[in-house]
């Protein structure tokens, strides 16, 4: 049996960030729930830098200075009950009650076409949220995977109200004069067949409102299995039918995450993996060992430093991995916290069978008791 593991991140979800200060590049590691574990490291610039370093080092100052002052600040109760930060409380939620005050009064004048704008434009950023740590987007931003996993939950909430109040908009046009002028060939949606628009605008909304319901956290983690492959059929039918109500312009959204997924197979793998089928990864068959332990738990490790490469699994403590078992499912990747400190010898993850997949594992690993693991894949590094 097969495994691969990708992707960290700090479970504070505060930023890491490097800026320029006296020809010293200042690396800095903030987490604002514990002060304490703050980390500083100072590396030497080399003299004659690029002007495209330099930028890059102006970059990383302004969005470290950002996420000091703004972004990563904590507000009380908002934080420890809903996640919300500083910059969420005057940047997103103003933004969101903006945006959806103005589809509102737009709603209420009948303007449908120019309803329709702001939900394609919040689907837009839905889709380019949908990425993966370690991604383009996430690289240049330095927005980590949980804040941009919440941007997207909470984009497509407003997606959804925006969609609703651009199908009411329809509604009070019908109920209105104007439904006389649509149904003679005039008025909004002219070129489009009435019929057309309207009934893929309506399955479009309960596409959306559906793929809101099974996201929602009970169902999610009680059914993960039906919420993934239900999250991918209906992605594409709600692709698909914004193409036919009008809105292809949601497709532009698709573009990070295309790029995201070039980044990561086509670099990233041929970077950590340094080779392909044929060469597994950094971590040779016989380094890796699954153990069952009382109590339906599973034990990973392997070594830190391995043998065969010399190469080094770097991480810090807190963090987790997403773990793959192609055995079971090519595309399910599950996270799981590394319970080793950085310095041992072995790396070590503790499983416990609770759902489908791990009660999958641990039946497949019981069942494998004699037999050797073939190998163990790294997808990113840690650090």
């Amino acid at each position: 049996m097969s495994a691969a593991v990708a992707d960290s991140s700090t479970p504070s979800g505060d930023y890491v960030a490097s800026f320029s200060q006296n020809d010293q590049v200042v690396q800095v590691a903030s987490d604002s729930a514990n002060p304490q574990n703050n980390r500083t490291q100072v590396a030497p610039v080399k003299p004659g830098s690029s002007p495209f370093d330099c930028l890059k080092r102006a970059w990383f100052s302004v969005r470290w200075k950002l996420s000091r002052c703004i972004f990563s600040r904590p507000v009380p109760f908002l934080t420890a009950k809903l996640d919300l930060k500083r910059g969420d409380v005057l940047i997103t939620l103003p933004v969101s009650a903006v945006v959806l005050a103005i589809n509102a009064n737009l709603c209420a004048r009948e303007q449908v076409k120019e309803s329709g704008s702001l939900p394609m434009i919040a689907m837009i950023v839905v889709f380019a949220l949908t990425v993966r740590n370690n991604s383009i987007l996430l690289t240049l931003t330095g927005l980590p995977f949980e804040r941009a996993l919440l941007y997207h939950k909470f984009a497509g909430v407003v997606a959804i109200l925006l969609s609703g109040l651009h199908g009411l908009a329809y509604l009070l046009e019908d109920a209105g004069i104007v439904a006389v002028q649509r149904r003679l060939g005039g008025g909004v949606g002219a070129g489009t067949p009435l019929i057309e628009r309207q009934t893929s605008g309506a399955i479009l909304f309960y596409l959306l409102a559906a793929l809101w319901v099974f996201s929602l956290s009970p169902i999610r983690r009680r059914f993960y299995e039906a919420f993934l492959r239900l999250h991918w059929v209906l992605f594409i039918a709600i692709v698909v039918f914004s193409i036919i109500h009008g809105a292809g312009g949601v497709v532009i959204g698709l573009i990070p995450w295309a790029l995201d997924l070039v980044f990561r197979h086509g670099y990233l793998v041929q970077k950590n993996f340094r080779g392909g089928l044929s060469k597994p990864g950094v971590i040779s068959q016989q380094q890796v060992s699954m153990s069952h332990l009382p109590g339906d738990f599973l034990r990973i490790q392997f070594p830190r430093v391995h043998a065969d490469t010399g190469s080094s699994f770097k991480y810090e403590a807190g963090q987790y991995v997403f773990i793959c078992v192609p055995k079971l499912s090519l595309l399910e990747w599950h996270p799981f916290t590394i319970s080793s400190s950085p310095h041992e010898v072995l790396v070590t993850i503790h499983i416990k069978a609770l759902g489908d997949w791990t009660k999958k594992l641990l039946a497949a690993v019981r069942s494998l008791r004699t037999e050797p693991t073939r190998s163990w894949q790294r997808h990113s590094p840690f650090s």
